[in-house]
């Protein structure tokens, strides 16, 4: 069941999300970070950049306020120790933040592919080196090897489903309570961060349906990406 905490962390994502877009949106305005019409893009006006800001104050700062830092700090700190795995809200949030700045670097100076790819695979190797996997497969180097291409893969998936307005966003929100329900009455803590996840993006899609006023970016579709896959590879 969802507890009143985990609900008004929901709504604090969806409002700060939905709050903040309209204000990158006049930023990205008025400093040219725009997507202008062209012959191979899908839209027909001028349309702003950077909305991935906007969800990633929308995951990043409910995911500080509830994260357990500490358990992370534990884990560097004794390389090898036995115990529970790092609280799930401050991995996603200190992987997403890397990722979120490796996408502000692309959609300003547009990284090369395989830049980009080493950047995800080290963010990725951080998170399976810290104990997150699928269990899927009994041999643990082919169990590391999945899960490592698995949230590389996904992380990848969205950045390519930001092609049309709404569909990036969109899916991520209904995956999101899809993984909300899934973790409800088993982990409070995967649970609180789907919610947060999802309501993130919902703020974001008020501005990103059709005909859309901003777009999200590498910045947005990277985080999104990835904070979905690690839920997946928790195993708590």
């Amino acid at each position: 069941m969802i507890t009143t905490t985990q609900l008004w962390v929901a709504v604090g994502s969806f409002l700060i999300s939905l709050l903040m877009t309209p204000v990158v949106r006049l930023v990205a305005i008025n400093n040219g970070w725009v997507a202008r019409p062209r012959e191979d893009r899908w839209h027909k006006k001028t349309t702003a950049l950077m909305g991935g800001i906007a969800i990633f104050c929308g995951i990043g700062i409910p995911l500080l306020m509830v994260a357990n830092v500490h358990t992370l700090w534990q884990r560097f700190a004794v390389p090898g120790s036995s115990g529970d795995l790092p609280d799930i809200a401050i991995v996603i949030l200190s992987g997403a933040t890397i990722l979120f700045l490796l996408g502000v670097i692309d959609d300003f100076y547009s990284l090369k592919p395989q830049n980009k790819l080493i950047g995800q695979i080290i963010v990725a190797s951080v998170v399976v080196f810290l104990g997150f996997r699928l269990n899927w497969f009994v041999s643990m180097t082919l169990d590391t090897m999945v899960t490592l291409i698995w949230i590389v893969g996904i992380t990848n998936a969205f950045n390519l489903l930001d092609n049309m307005d709404g569909l990036c966003a969109g899916v991520a929100m209904v995956a999101a309570f899809a993984l909300a329900v899934l973790y409800s009455g088993h982990d409070a803590s995967a649970l609180t961060v789907a919610l947060v996840i999802g309501g993130a993006c919902g703020g974001f899609l008020v501005y990103n349906f059709n005909p859309a006023s901003i777009f999200m970016g590498d910045c947005g579709s990277l985080v999104i990406g990835f904070a979905l896959a690690v839920p997946v590879s928790y195993t708590h």
